[in-house]
């Protein structure tokens, strides 16, 4: 008679197929709670700024000292908002800036697509040396060429003493020029993306008497509107933001990008040059800076499909 002690344990499959479910679940459920987490982390670290600025926006002038408030103010107040508009002229400001980041985004946006179809399908000499140069742009420091292009639109036409400072010419002919703010990147966006585009369309274009220019307007621009997109958001944004150009070139006109940096000086003006407390003006500024922003989220959050998917085929094909 065989002891209990020395008897095997009979194996149930039943039991193992069920444990085994169990670890997959388990596991399943602390992978899930690790990209959370990290996902949570990540957002945070990205949305801190804006956050903070938000905070500071709508905070009270009798929160400055208050050790209490960290994040959510005691005394809500909308009186920064309107102090920030009132010293921006933003009405005038935001309808300005509106169209000039919408003249320079068509213009890039229509540039740059040129040229990246150019570099994707069509063959001429020097092919890699351009495009080698085109991104190029990207490594060399905007700062290198300061001077350079400061005195070419200083002078622009030596004979007749025709400077095109102050005015917004230098930022349409830069951009026509294929030399605009982070044109190499568009550049580079567009051919990736066209060499993804099937041959077989241009290839029936060209059998039914299409040339490449009304290939190009009939058949490639209408299937890259994901990447048109894409390309027009970041130059919207860029155009919107820019500073140090605008700074450059601009000393009488008003883009909101100038304004919101001097936001601080003219509130003190404003006050009469009396003393003003800088935590004060700071709250006032951040609000400046919210309002600079806010169109941007606006129209991300209208436009997200349409910019993940132009991102994500330009990434991935070619």
């Amino acid at each position: 008679m065989v002891s209990a002690v020395n008897r095997k344990p009979k194996w149930n499959r039943r039991s193992a197929i069920r444990s085994m479910t169990s670890v997959r679940t388990l596991n399943k459920i602390g992978w899930g709670l690790f990209r959370t987490a990290l996902l949570f982390g990540v957002c945070f670290i990205i949305l801190y700024p804006l956050l903070l600025r938000l905070t500071l926006a709508i905070r009270g002038t009798e929160d400055i000292w208050n050790p209490a408030v960290v994040w959510i103010p005691i005394n809500y107040t909308l009186e920064n908002f309107r102090l920030a508009m009132h010293i921006m002229d933003y009405q005038r400001v935001f309808f300005e800036t509106l169209i000039f980041a919408s003249v320079m985004t068509f213009i890039q946006a229509l540039i740059c697509a040129i040229s990246g179809y150019s570099f994707a399908r069509l063959r001429f000499r020097g092919q890699g040396i351009i495009f080698a140069l085109v991104i190029f742009t990207l490594i060399v420091p905007p700062q290198t060429t300061i001077i350079s292009r400061y005195m070419f639109f200083h002078t622009f036409w030596p004979l007749g003493g025709i400077s095109l400072l102050n005015t917004y010419w230098p930022f349409f002919l830069s951009a026509i020029t294929g030399m605009g703010i982070q044109t190499g990147l568009f550049i580079y966006l567009y051919r990736q993306f066209f060499r993804g585009m099937p041959k077989e369309l241009e290839e029936a274009a060209m059998v039914d008497g299409a040339g490449i220019v009304m290939t190009f307007i009939k058949i490639i621009l209408p299937n890259a509107v994901p990447i048109l997109i894409t390309v027009a958001l970041f130059s919207f944004v860029w155009q919107w933001n820019d500073a140090y150009y605008a700074t450059l070139f601009l000393t009488t006109a008003t883009l909101i990008s100038i304004r919101v940096l001097s936001v601080g000086a003219q509130m003190y003006i404003a006050l009469g040059g009396i003393f003003v407390d800088p935590n004060e003006v700071s709250l006032v500024v951040n609000a400046a800076v919210m309002l600079t922003i806010a169109p941007l989220i606006i129209m991300y959050l209208f436009m997200q499909r349409y910019f993940i998917e132009g991102i994500e085929r330009s990434g991935i094909v070619g």
